[in-house]
């Protein structure tokens, strides 16, 4: 089956924040649980999720200027990963001031490695483009090596780290920062004194 025939992508609007949530939910525990089940409690972790992916903290971010959520449908309708892009403040070891984040590509176990997730990256550069932005920049959990590869093989490349912390608690783990110098159409427009600076900092 072809993936266009059975997975729609498409650009999430407000009333998808419940979808969001649960699937928020459903693949931090698929990815995160067993690692952070030696730290927290199972109430203590529910607790966590409920108050970071709660519906009500989802809506609140898509009415963040400069974010956007898209979406991942199988055809019979279930929402089963998303993507979310921002202009956050990025991190001072991210170069250039053009910049946008991926903050979140969550999706569901039994779907990955069908292309959606590189779906999801093309459809972040044609978004950084679109917006005038220079860069991409995410954090992965270094202890996530399957998805770190995936980003590697996307193109991007590792220049620093940064503390991730659950919130209500003293525990912190490692986020790798990674970037992607954006391909412009037009080699006038690349920036060449950005895609210099990465090489002299890694």
């Amino acid at each position: 089956m072809k993936f266009e025939d059975s997975i729609k992508i498409r650009d999430a609007v407000l009333s998808d924040a419940a979808k969001i949530a649960s699937l928020s939910r459903e693949t931090f525990r698929s990815t995160y649980y067993d690692h952070f089940a030696k730290d927290f409690t199972v109430e203590s972790l529910e607790n966590y999720l409920n108050l970071t992916f709660s519906i009500e903290i989802v809506q609140s971010e898509f009415r963040v200027e400069g974010s956007r959520f898209i979406i991942a449908e199988n055809k019979e309708g279930q929402s089963i990963g998303y993507m979310k892009l921002s202009t956050q403040q990025a991190p001072p070891i991210v170069p250039g001031n053009r910049r946008l984040c991926i903050e979140r590509i969550y999706l569901v176990l039994e779907y990955q490695g069908m292309g959606i997730g590189k779906k999801f990256i093309d459809l972040s550069i044609d978004y950084a483009r679109e917006h005038g932005r220079d860069l991409i920049w995410l954090g992965c959990w270094d202890r996530n090596i399957p998805t770190l590869q995936f980003y590697k093989r996307m193109g991007f490349i590792q220049v620093g780290s940064d503390k991730f912390t659950v919130s209500g608690s003293s525990y912190a783990d490692t986020d790798l920062i990674l970037v992607k110098n954006v391909e412009w159409l037009n080699s006038i427009d690349a920036p060449v004194v950005l895609r210099a600076r990465i090489r002299t900092e890694l």
